[in-house]
């Protein structure tokens, strides 16, 4: 049991970011209509050495906050046997919950991390924690590799604390197999909020209130607000996503005028 949540996490990671290589090089109109910055060059067209030490560079943390996560996991299950979180006995393992308690469990615990990752995302983008956040930051154009570029201070603190905040709260009742569900979509999530598309077939999208991935793509671009990882209600509540939502309806705006201004030539 303490490899399984590490090897998933790589698994879903290698396997994602493979296919939307494929998709980036391919440039297929089926997939490029869904580009959110169809203008923008890709970083590896604007400059390829640079790139190319991106590359590596993100390859390296991704490795260093794996084998992070994977000591905390160890170091977790060694103190604690797992027993904190889950009931790890065989019995436990087959006693599965059903999906009318599974599915309220995860988006509990999607709406807890959301609630921590708001603030302290918030708290990583003043000037004394900064420091940490803004290697991140260095993907102004989002691709899906992006999601791994992160300092481990920001990666343990930030990401890996909050998916911990509903499961901490929930205790035993929540059924390990459910947590693996809930970590499988936050997995996803955070390639598909980074990815540079706004695919409508995204599992994490049926979800209300749930941010599209224009929504975390603007916070890279522009480097303001934007601040929450599932929803967009925290951001609008405290007015942190003014600026993306007065672009997109400007955006939306200037789309109405060239469509009527076509109409009114034919």
């Amino acid at each position: 049991m303490i490899v399984v949540p590490t090897v998933l996490h790589v698994i879903i990671k290698v396997v994602l970011n493979s296919l939307m290589y494929l998709i980036y090089t391919a440039k297929m109109p089926f997939y490029e209509k869904y580009r959110i910055n169809p203008d923008e060059n890709w970083p590896w067209e604007t400059n390829s050495t640079s790139w190319d030490k991106m590359l590596r560079d993100t390859f390296k943390l991704f490795l260093l906050n794996t084998v992070a996560m994977f000591g905390i996991t160890f170091a977790y299950f060694k103190q604690f046997g797992g027993e904190c979180f889950w009931d790890l006995s065989v019995e436990g393992l087959h006693d599965i919950h059903p999906f009318t308690v599974m599915i309220p469990q995860i988006y509990f615990c999607m709406l807890c991390e959301d609630a921590y990752y708001y603030v302290l995302h918030r708290i990583f983008h003043l000037r004394a924690f900064y420091k940490y956040h803004k290697l991140h930051h260095r993907y102004t154009i989002n691709v899906s590799i992006a999601a791994e570029y992160t300092h481990p201070v920001d990666f343990l603190v930030v990401s890996l604390v909050s998916i911990a905040v509903g499961p901490l709260i929930l205790g035993k009742s929540l059924h390990f197999y459910t947590w693996l569900l809930y970590f499988t979509l936050r997995t996803v999530e955070s390639i598909d909020s980074h990815c540079g598309y706004e695919f409508p077939w995204s599992p994490v999208k049926c979800l209300p209130l749930q941010s599209p991935s224009s929504f975390h793509d603007y916070h890279h671009s522009a480097n303001v607000g934007n601040f929450s990882a599932w929803f967009c209600h925290w951001d609008i509540i405290f007015g942190t996503a003014k600026t993306y939502y007065k672009k997109f309806n400007n955006l939306k705006g200037q789309q109405a005028s060239s469509v009527n201004s076509q109409k009114s030539n034919l």
